[in-house]
C-alpha cells in the first residue's frame, strides 16, 4: 500500500484525534513563529526574491519529503498528518510541485550534531532537517501563500528566501598599516607573529563567499581548497571581493606581495551558491561545521538586505539556525554587521538583534576608521555589534589591481573596505588568538569566551561613539588575557573528565 493510498483512506475519527492531540504552540520549541511578522514587514521586492519560500516545520513534527508524488511532504509522526496533508493540498492547488531540503547534508549527521549541540548548550535548537525550500517563482503566488502556510500549525516559519546580496564594492583609496602596533591603531600582528601559534598554524579558517581567484601568486591554492558550493563572479566584483578577504588572512609569507595575518593557517573556502546560483549560505555554514573542529573559525563574508538597509545575515531565520548550530558546536563565527548605516536597535528590527531575545554567539563586526576608531558612516551599528575593524578604504590585500598587477593572478589593492574588510580582519584576530591558545596551552576558547576576550582587551571605540560598533581588537592584550582563560578552560575540562569517571 502506498503512502498516498493510506492517507486517502485515513478514517475521519483518526484525523479528529490527531487534531485534538496537537500540542499548543506554547508547548513547542519557541523557535521562529513569533518572528513571522518581522519577515512579512520586510518583504523582498521582486528583484530581491530568489524564487524560493523558506519553510520550517515545528520541532518534533517528523516532516520529510514525500516519496509519493504529487504529494510534497510526508511525516513519521501521525499526530501531525492532517496538517501535513492540508499543506500538501494548499501547495498543489497553487501549482507548487517542487521542494527540497534546505540543508543537503545527510539527515543523520545533522541529527547527531544537534544532539551534541543541545548537550553542550543545555538549550533546544532548531532541527535543521525540518527546513525546506519551496519552488514558488511566481511572486504574487508566493506573497499570497505566506499567511496561508503560516496559519498551518505544523509550519513554524515561512518567508521569501532572498536572492544573494552583492558584496560592497571597494572605493580604492588608502594604504596598509593594520599589522602595526596598537599605538598606531593597528592590530599588533607583528607582536603576534613572535608568539607560539601566532602565525595561525594551529587553526583552520573557512571563508564563505561567492568567488575567489585561488591560483593568485600570493595564495597558490588548488581547486580542492573549495570544499563545497559553486564559484560564481555573481556581481562582477565577487572574484576580487573574495580574493581580498582571503588575502587578509591567507596571503603567503614570501619575498613579495602581502603577508596574511594567519599565513600558516589551514585556510579553505566554501561558496554560498549552488549550481543555479541560489543563495545557500545556510548550507555553506553547515558544510563548514562538518569540515572544522571546535575552536576553528568560520568567516561569513556576506550581508543581508531587509527593511531598506543592509544588515547581518542572521536576520533571516534559515541563516540564524545554521549560525547558532555552528557556535553551539564551538565554531567561532565572524559575521559582518552590514553596510546599511542602520541602527540594529531600531524598532523596525523587532528584537532580532537584542541579546536578551536571541544570541547567535557569532562575533558581529562593524566598520570603523583606521585613524581614530570612529564608526564609518555606512556601517550598521547597535548593542549587538561586538567589535569593529578597519573599513574606511585602508586595508591592503590581494585583488582589484589599483596598487599593483595587471592580471587576477598578481593584482593587489591598497583599499579593501567596508564591513567586509572589518570582518576579514576580525577573523584574522580571532584565529590568531585561537592558534596561540592551542599552541601555548593545548586548549581552545569557545565562542563566548573568544568574544569576551577580544571585546574586553580591545581598544575602545572613539567617544562619543555615534553608533556603537565596539572596540578594536588588540592582539597583544588578547594574548595576555588568554592565560587565566586557558586555565579556566583546562579546569573545566578536568572537572568534566572527573565527572565521567565517577559515573
Amino acid at each position: 500500500m502506498t503512502v498516498h493510498d493510506h492517507r486517502a483512506g485515513m478514517p475521519l475519527a483518526l484525523c479528529l484525534a490527531a487534531l485534538l492531540a496537537t500540542p499548543a504552540r506554547a508547548e513547542l520549541y519557541p523557535g521562529f513563529h513569533e518572528d513571522y511578522h518581522v519577515y512579512t514587514n520586510s518583504l523582498p521586492a521582486p528583484p530581491e526574491y530568489s524564487g524560493w519560500l523558506a519553510l520550517k516545520f515545528v520541532n518534533g513534527s517528523g516532516v520529510i519529503l514525500s516519496v509519493a508524488p504529487p504529494l510534497l511532504f510526508d511525516t513519521v509522526e501521525p499526530v501531525w498528518l492532517p496538517f501535513v496533508m492540508q499543506l500538501n493540498a494548499l501547495l498543489a492547488s497553487n501549482g507548487v510541485n517542487s521542494a527540497q531540503r534546505a540543508f543537503s547534508r545527510p539527515a543523520a549527521e545533522l541529527d547527531a550534531e544537534r544532539a551534541e549541540a543541545e548537550l553542550m548548550t543545555a538549550e533546544p535548537l532548531p532541527d535543521l532537517n525540518l527546513f525546506f525550500l519551496l519552488d514558488v517563482h511566481d511572486y504574487p503566488i508566493a506573497l499570497a501563500l505566506l499567511p496561508l502556510i503560516h496559519a498551518n500549525p505544523v509550519c513554524e516559519i515561512v518567508y521569501m528566501h532572498p536572492a544573494p546580496e552583492a558584496p560592497p564594492t571597494a572605493d580604492l583609496t588608502g594604504h596598509q598599516t593594520y599589522l602595526h602596533p596598537a599605538v598606531s591603531n593597528g592590530y599588533d600582528v607583528y607582536y603576534a607573529w613572535t608568539q607560539p601559534g601566532g602565525d595561525g598554524a594551529q587553526v583552520r579558517l573557512i571563508d564563505i563567499e561567492y568567488d575567489w581567484y585561488l591560483p593568485h601568486e600570493d595564495l597558490q591554492k588548488l581547486p580542492a581548497a573549495l570544499l563545497f558550493g559553486f564559484r560564481s563572479n555573481l556581481f562582477g566584483t565577487s572574484l576580487n571581493h573574495g580574493t581580498g578577504a582571503l588575502g587578509v588572512s591567507a596571503a603567503l609569507s614570501n619575498s613579495f606581495g602581502m603577508r596574511g595575518i594567519l599565513y600558516r593557517a589551514d585556510t579553505k573556502v566554501i561558496s554560498a551558491l549552488d549550481a543555479s546560483a541560489v543563495w545557500k549560505l545556510h548550507d555553506a555554514v553547515s558544510y563548514a561545521i562538518s569540515n572544522t573542529t571546535p575552536g576553528d573559525v568560520i568567516l561569513l563574508e556576506q550581508q543581508a538586505y531587509a527593511n531598506g538597509a543592509y544588515c547581518p545575515v542572521e536576520y533571516w531565520a534559515l541563516f540564524y539556525a545554521a549560525i547558532i548550530q555552528a557556535t553551539a558546536l564551538d565554531r567561532i563565527v565572524i559575521e559582518p554587521a552590514g553596510n546599511g548605516s542602520a541602527s540594529l536597535d531600531g524598532a523596525v528590527w523587532s528584537s532580532l538583534f537584542q541579546r536578551s531575545y536571541r544570541d547567535s554567539r557569532a562575533l558581529m563586526v562593524g566598520a570603523g576608521t583606521a585613524t581614530n576608531r570612529a564608526r564609518c558612516s555606512f556601517s550598521s551599528y547597535g548593542s549587538r555589534v561586538d567589535m569593529q575593524g578597519w573599513g574606511d578604504w585602508s586595508v591592503a590585500t590581494l585583488g582589484y589591481g589599483d596598487l599593483a598587477g595587471t592580471h587576477p593572478s598578481n593584482q593587489y589593492t591598497r583599499a579593501y573596505s567596508g564591513t567586509s574588510s572589518a570582518s576579514a580582519l576580525a577573523a584574522g584576530a580571532a584565529g590568531s588568538v585561537q592558534s596561540y591558545a592551542r599552541a601555548k596551552f593545548g586548549v581552545y576558547l569557545p565562542p563566548l569566551l573568544m568574544r569576551s576576550n577580544l571585546v574586553a582587551t580591545g581598544v575602545a571605540q572613539t567617544v562619543p561613539p555615534s553608533g556603537t560598533i565596539g572596540p578594536l581588537p588588540n592582539l597583544r592584550n588578547a594574548y595576555q588575557a588568554v592565560v587565566p582563560e586557558a586555565s579556566a578552560v583546562m579546569a573545566a575540562l578536568a572537572a568534566c573528565l572527573l565527572c565521567r569517571r565517577r559515573r
